[in-house]
């Protein structure tokens, strides 16, 4: 009766925080800005033809991702050119891992509610993956589909149904589609599946028809990846990436992207990520030791999520070393905040069942982690602007303080508008679907904004002050940007 009691106190407790979670997202797409990557994704992907969508046939710009393409086209054509709708998918995308992901952890951690709510602090509460699922980018639509591919991964692996074997190449296959850094997930479950095939006693035709569906799964992806992989590298559109290292390029700009602009101190960063390895290094050892134990016990959770983090982050690796393509960084990286929150859950749930002892201690450090990942979400909420596009933070409030100029002159002409190349996308969007077009001219695309006068007003990057006072007078200064007009 108490366990029942607790499961139903944990669901509750599950519910309640999917649904803060989910109100966060859905206002974050109403609050964001159009960001200056999301312009060509909603604007000029959406209407090519579906062949060349899939194929990068005459744009081989990684900006493209294509499920999320595709879904936007979808809803392009249903509800028109809108920012909110353009961001439905990856919204409805994090219903479907927010769901999964639970059903895994209560798997992975036996319904223990410690370890539940520290997968949960450890890979929804994290603003940054949750700021993706706002946006209309590829990213955590990638990220989500990864997840539910990973619950039926482990429903292979524990109960060796093939149907849970063709759902998890399924969804992995789709991720991979959402976003090509998944494919680093993708070997990896390969890699997990083949060892499991060859070491687990099965009869030759289960064997075969399990090698089957893997075959097939991978025919599949060569197809989904070949042109558009290779016409990217024809175009060298992997030099975007870092080239430092694993540590520097991935963990830190990943977990900086956690933090969310929230000031820790400069080694902050560092310490985390020296603790997180730490604790990676410890779930390798006992993975380790369970395997050279009982070779079966690959089924184990532990090794499991072990395997599927160490073995994604060597792929990564590996792929800069052999094919000289760049580390993942920030954004590129997000795929590790599940595959380490799993992990770490399973661990906890491992350590705490295995040894009665440190139970206290574990739970502390969980609640410790849980309690700091809460504290630092309600820290790092932004209401303006994203992370990674931060200098968007102020552009409807800049288009309303201009219209405000032209409406207080009672013009009848429209204003003639002149920025740079970062500001320009997000503001020619509106312009052309948010009937700006009225007073404001189309902004034409510039990298260097001229300074002779030509427009009436410029919005200028704070550093470009002293180039453009002599002929133009400050209207309005934003934390991102200037308003000014031509004296």
């Amino acid at each position: 009766m108490e366990t029942v009691y607790k499961n139903e106190n944990l669901r509750l407790w599950q519910v309640l925080i999917g649904l803060v979670l989910l109100t966060k997202v859905v206002l974050m797409a109403f609050w964001f800005s159009v960001t200056h990557d999301e312009v060509s994704t909603i604007m000029v992907h959406p209407n090519r033809t579906f062949w060349d969508i899939i194929t990068y046939e005459t744009n081989s710009i990684p900006n493209n991702h294509i499920l999320n393409t595709l879904c936007i086209r979808v809803m392009t054509y249903t509800f028109g050119v809108t920012v909110f709708f353009s961001r439905l998918p990856n919204m409805l995308g994090f219903l479907l891992g927010f769901y999964f992901g639970i059903r895994l952890l209560r798997l992975l951690s036996a319904s223990q509610w410690y370890a539940v709510l520290l997968g949960i602090a450890l890979l929804f509460v994290n603003c940054y993956y949750l700021e993706f699922c706002a946006l209309a980018r590829g990213y955590a639509m990638s990220v989500n589909l990864v997840i539910v591919s990973l619950y039926y991964a482990y429903e292979y692996t524990s109960r060796e149904k093939l149907s849970a074997l063709i759902w998890s190449l399924f969804w992995a296959i789709l991720s991979v589609w959402a976003n090509f850094t998944a494919l680093h997930y993708y070997l990896t479950l390969l890699v997990f599946y083949f060892v499991v095939i060859v070491f687990h006693d099965k009869g030759v035709k289960r064997k075969i028809w399990d090698l089957s569906v893997m075959g097939i799964s991978m025919v599949i992806i060569a197809f989904e990846c070949y042109l558009p992989i290779t016409r990217m590298r024809a175009h060298d559109e992997f030099r975007f990436y870092g080239s430092k290292g694993f540590y520097d390029d991935t963990l830190i700009t990943l977990l900086k992207g956690s933090f969310n602009g929230t000031n820790y101190g400069s080694d902050f960063p560092t310490v985390v990520v020296i603790i997180y390895l730490l604790l990676t290094t410890i779930c390798i050892t006992s993975s380790y030791f369970l395997i050279r134990k009982y070779v079966k016990n690959l089924k184990h959770p532990l090794v499991f999520t072990t395997f599927m983090l160490v073995f994604t982050a060597l792929s990564t690796i590996s792929q800069f070393h052999l094919l000289g393509v760049n580390y993942l960084t920030g954004r590129t990286a997000l795929i590790f905040i599940p595959l380490f929150a799993f992990m770490l859950s399973s661990a906890l749930s491992y350590f705490v069942l295995r040894n009665k002892k440190i139970k206290a201690v574990s739970i502390f450090a969980a609640i410790v982690l849980i309690t700091f990942w809460s504290v630092h979400f309600v820290r790092s909420i932004h209401v303006k602007s994203t992370y990674d596009w931060w200098y968007e933070k102020n552009t409807l409030e800049m288009i309303a303080c201009l219209k405000q100029e032209y409406q207080d002159q009672k013009r009848c002409e429209p204003m003639s508008l002149g920025t740079n190349w970062l500001f320009q996308p997000a503001l020619s969007f509106y312009i052309e679907n948010g009937n700006c077009d009225l007073w404001i001219t189309p902004v034409p695309y510039q990298k260097e904004l001229s300074n002779d006068g030509r427009y009436e007003y410029v919005y200028i990057e704070a550093n470009q002050l002293d180039d453009f006072k002599d002929k133009y007078s400050e209207i309005k200064r934003f934390d991102m940007g200037i308003l000014m007009k031509r004296k």
